[in-house]
């Protein structure tokens, strides 16, 4: 080969590893946090409109008081495709320790989504806080009245 087709291979070479290097897909790690903002709560539950709180803290309903009264407790935390957790507890119930009003229980189905049920033992009032576990904290709340 002669001297010429040496150095012209050797440049190609050369400039097509430059131009991969500077245009080429580069691996960028990015970890996007998106936290949740709000919860959109259901606007019926068990057949009864759901109310927002006068002082604007969450939402409330009264539903019908039934033996084995079970409500799902449904919200579409937004945005939806948050990887945040998501923690629902009971903060309030009328009742005692020995006779609360209403327990609280889940249901894991398919990786993070976690269905949650309210069961009534009697009438009364429970208030439930539905909390994002992410850095923004952002909480909501909802009464539910069985009478």
């Amino acid at each position: 080969m002669k001297k010429a087709t040496v150095i012209l291979i050797a440049a190609i070479y050369v400039a097509s590893i430059v131009i991969v290097g500077v245009f080429g897909l580069q691996a960028l790690i990015y970890n996007e946090t998106n936290p949740i903002t709000e919860f959109v709560l259901p606007s019926e539950i068990a057949g009864k409109e759901v109310t927002p709180v006068k002082d604007g803290s969450g939402k409330s309903v009264v539903v019908d008081y039934k033996d084995n009264l079970t409500i799902p407790i449904e919200y579409t935390p937004v945005p939806a495709d948050s990887p945040s957790k998501v923690e629902v507890e009971i903060t309030y119930q009328t009742g005692s320790e020995e006779k609360p009003t209403a327990e609280l229980t889940y249901d894991e189905v398919f990786g993070n989504k976690v269905n949650y049920f309210v069961r009534f033992f009697k009438r009364g009032k429970i208030t439930l806080t539905i909390r994002s576990l992410d850095n923004n904290k952002f909480s909501t709340t909802l009464s539910i009245t069985a009478m």
